[in-house]
């Protein structure tokens, strides 16, 4: 068992969720990775890179089995392909974590969709891990779980587009 943790890319800081992954790392399934991007991040119970290489990224997130992220729209996709339910804390404008509030937005919607799991601070992220661990991962293959998502992502547009006519007529 591991945990892999990702804050993304982005330059501004996220310290709130590094802070929740250190007040939880009694919690989490060893060894713990967490890539901390810009963020400067010290936790002697994880190991912590600024960054990982694409490839390594997804391995690391295939072979996790916890899958902490922030709200970004590609980590999020990769770890439902890689057949993942991830624990999400999605960057806040109002914070300083980000330009504007699209990743609340994003995991707000997945999260009412069952697709991921919402954390907003220590104690959130706690009560998710357990939740996570207590049915783990996806019984998908990474490969149906990759076509799952594409369905639901061509399905909602479509499913919109055909409102939006039926509006117009």
């Amino acid at each position: 068992m591991s945990t892999f943790v990702s804050v993304g890319n982005l330059k501004k800081p996220f310290v709130r969720l590094l802070r929740a992954v250190s007040d939880n790392a009694g919690l989490l399934p060893g060894p713990v990775l967490v890539q901390h991007g810009h963020t400067p991040f010290d936790d002697p119970n994880c190991e912590a890179v600024p960054f990982l290489g694409m490839d390594e990224f997804r391995q690391r997130m295939s072979d996790a089995s916890l899958v902490v992220l922030h709200g970004g729209a590609g980590s999020i996709i990769t770890a439902l392909q890689a057949g993942r339910r991830p624990v999400v804390m999605a960057r806040r404008a109002g914070l300083g974590e980000h330009v504007d509030d699209h990743q609340l937005e994003l995991v707000r919607e997945l999260g009412a969709a069952g697709r991921i799991l919402v954390a907003d601070d220590s104690e959130s992220l706690r009560a998710m891990v357990s939740e996570a661990l207590s049915a783990p991962g996806e019984s998908r293959s990474p490969a149906s779980a990759r076509r799952t998502l594409l369905d639901e992502l061509v399905g909602a547009d479509l499913a919109d587009w055909d409102a939006k006519l039926k509006e117009r007529r």
